[in-house]
């Protein structure tokens, strides 16, 4: 996989993603499934007075579930197996991080888009890999923004292609996943399943921005020539 790691284009990053997903679509979609559970029982079994506490419970199974995606396809993109048990356990020590990040970044987006629009975009570039940093790096979430910042400096035209573009598939995927479910009703069943389904569908953008967040490493770190300096280290002497 060493021979993976290499900078490349916005398709061919989308490409990839694509790859890592057909390989390892199980392990995501456990991820996804297990991270959505406590929410799709709560939707189940509660009277439509405590919805807005399920839509809660959705949203950070969501936040959960790319977290732990992000990892996954980490492991996947460095060679390594990837364990969706072992995914979740490290959400699970690090989600106190990751729920940070994720107001941090939404926050910032959010100013932005009412400062007239142009600085949201920016800030949602600047902020793409505060997950990735807190997930795969350790970094706590009030320095996940001026880590992902730098690493997106000189490069939010590429960011905001990039997830531009796979954005713009998943929500074409999401639309037909509604339509589709939209002949069955509305029912609860229904919408759970719906539910997972779209969660496995952002599995999509949370590989890509994966994958985006090691190309800018790449590129600006070296991190490709330091995975392979690691590896000579660690090769056996080879007799003469």
């Amino acid at each position: 996989m060493s021979t993976a790691l290499k900078p490349r284009s916005p398709v061919e990053i989308i490409d990839a993603s694509i790859q890592i997903i057909r390989l390892y679509i199980v392990q995501f979609a456990t991820i996804a499934v297990v991270s959505l559970l406590p929410a799709t029982v709560m939707h189940l079994l509660l009277p439509a007075v405590w919805s807005p506490l399920v839509s809660i419970a959705e949203r950070l199974g969501y936040l959960f579930a790319s977290a732990g995606i992000a990892f996954a396809v980490s492991e996947a993109y460095l060679g390594r197996e990837p364990s969706a048990g072992a995914a979740l356990h490290r959400v699970g020590q690090r989600f106190g991080s990751v729920f940070g990040a994720s107001f941090i970044q939404g926050f910032l987006v959010f100013i932005g888009t009412i400062l007239l629009f142009i600085p949201g975009i920016i800030a949602f570039a600047w902020t793409f890999a505060m997950q990735q940093v807190v997930m795969i790096e350790g970094i706590n979430a009030s320095e996940s923004f001026t880590r992902s910042r730098a690493l997106a400096k000189g490069y939010v035209g590429k960011i905001l292609v990039t997830l531009g573009v796979t954005y713009i598939v998943f929500f074409i995927l999401v639309f037909g996943v509604a339509l589709l479910f939209g002949i069955f009703g509305d029912g609860r069943i229904v919408e759970t399943i719906a539910s997972v389904v779209g969660m496995v569908i952002y599995t999509v953008v949370a590989t890509v921005n994966t994958l985006l967040y090691y190309d800018l490493r790449i590129r600006k770190e070296g991190f490709d020539i330091e995975m392979m300096a690691a590896e000579l280290g660690n090769a056996p002497m080879q007799p003469r």
